[in-house]
């Protein structure tokens, strides 16, 4: 029904038309694809039918034009490969900014490429524009097109629409004279770069860098930018991993800046970071194991603002790293003693109102049944408070405690029955074994008198 309907509305087309010509124009009237994907006739008809109708009619019939004409050129090349043909519709989007007729185009080149190129100058370039910027007709970014637009007809780049990065007039002039080999992203980081003062390795690693994915947040970037032209030694690489950290820390705290900050003291924090990264990554979903089976314990403090308690086990690795990491302990190392069932890790979480600060990490000998050590922050002793609440759940736990723990006002050290052997933590009461000598010694004192 649609190739009638085609072949009745152009039954001006003679027998002299060409295949392609037929196929341009078939494919301009249909309403859906209907082609082979994969063709050459399916992405004529796809990129019709992308096109805006009602009001923007006008641009499938300049796509047409531009193809029928092309034909006639003996631009066949360009008419083979599938990428060309969606360039020359990106082309027909601004049929209504052309600077000449399509009808004095000449062919002087052989390669779909070339022959490209010297379509978009011909029907843009009124002055010489930078080659590297014919890139933006390969991609889908319509404000990179009408920036090549503009400066074909004499703008400045200071004058361009919608331009992210404010430049100076030696930006603007590196701008135009960037590396072919550079997308338009990157060589507006590249002129940047150099406009700062960075060397010609610097600003090429800028360009390629992650930079040049985005124009966010542009006004603390742009200080990144002059920091790293300062720099005279780097990778990409490391470049890269700097750039991650940065973010990750401007995310974090907004008022993170570049002030004082060297390039060595910063690689040495991203580096350190990235580890952290690697094993809480690792850490993800690597291992879980049972639970040891010991109850857990929760105390509310009915207050102003209610104060709530609560220690539950830890049971897999992920948790025992976001422990470690958040108490700057390395309770992670636990791990396999976890596994095993010989330990079992417990934290304490205080809750008042919304916050939830940590408060001590536990472990448990199951073998024994006791607590054997109780963690604040930075392997500190916990707090007074703290020791009380173990206290409470050891007792409702069927826990035993044997772990030092020192109150620091008014200290007075308990006295406790000597023990020579601890088997729990296969250590040996070193206070009551000098006893035993220093007793050994009086009595071989009064023999020899």
């Amino acid at each position: 029904m649609e190739t009638l309907l085609a072949t009745n509305k152009f039954s001006l087309i003679t027998s002299k038309t060409s295949n392609f010509a037929w196929k341009v124009r078939y494919c301009a009237a249909l309403s859906r694809n209907t082609e082979k994907i994969g063709t050459l006739g399916w992405t004529i008809a796809d990129s019709f039918l992308r096109m805006p109708t009602e009001q923007h009619e006008w641009r499938k019939e300049v796509f047409k034009s531009l193809l029928l004409t092309l034909e006639e050129k003996k631009y066949f090349a360009l008419l083979r490969n599938d990428e060309a043909i969606q360039v020359v519709a990106k082309i027909a989007f601004f049929g209504n900014k052309t600077i000449r007729s399509i009808d004095s185009l000449t062919r002087t080149q052989w390669e779909a490429e070339a022959q490209l190129s010297t379509l978009i100058q011909h029907c843009f370039a009124q002055y010489p524009v930078a080659k590297f910027l014919e890139s933006a007709f390969y991609g889908d970014n319509k404000v990179h097109m009408l920036w090549y637009i503009q400066l074909g007809r004499g703008k400045s780049v200071l004058q361009l629409n919608g331009f992210p990065v404010q430049f100076t007039a030696k930006m603007a002039h590196l701008f135009t004279h960037a590396s072919d080999e550079l997308e338009i992203n990157q060589a507006i980081r590249w002129a940047q770069a150099k406009g700062y003062g960075a060397s010609d390795l610097m600003a090429e690693i800028v360009a390629w860098s992650s930079l040049a994915t985005h124009f966010d947040r542009e006004e603390f970037w742009k200080t990144v930018i002059q920091w790293l032209a300062k720099t005279a030694n780097a990778s990409l690489d490391q470049v890269d991993l700097v750039l991650q950290y940065i973010d990750f820390k401007r995310n974090a705290q907004a008022t993170f800046d570049m002030n004082g900050r060297t390039w060595n003291a910063l690689y040495r924090q991203a580096e350190a970071w990235h580890i952290e990264m690697c094993k809480a990554q690792e850490a993800k979903g690597r291992a879980e194991w049972k639970t040891s089976g010991i109850q857990g314990f929760s105390k509310t403090m009915h207050l102003e603002i209610p104060i709530s308690y609560v220690i539950y086990e830890l049971v897999n690795s992920e948790s025992l790293y976001e422990e470690g990491a958040s108490m700057y302990h390395c309770v992670a190392e636990y791990e396999f003693d976890c596994i095993e069932g010989s330990s079992a890790i417990f934290t304490m979480r205080k809750f008042k109102g919304t916050e939830e600060t940590i408060e001590a990490t536990l472990e448990v000998n199951l073998d024994y049944k006791t607590i054997v050590q109780a963690k604040a922050k930075y392997n500190e002793d916990i707090s007074e408070e703290s020791y009380i609440l173990v206290q409470e759940w050891a007792k409702k736990a069927g826990l035993r405690l044997d772990f030092e723990w020192y109150e620091y006002e008014n200290y007075p050290p308990q006295q406790q029955q000597p023990v020579v052997y601890n088997r729990v933590n296969n250590t040996y009461d070193t206070q009551f074994i000098v006893r035993i000598i220093l007793f050994a010694l009086f009595l071989l004192y009064r023999a020899c008198s």
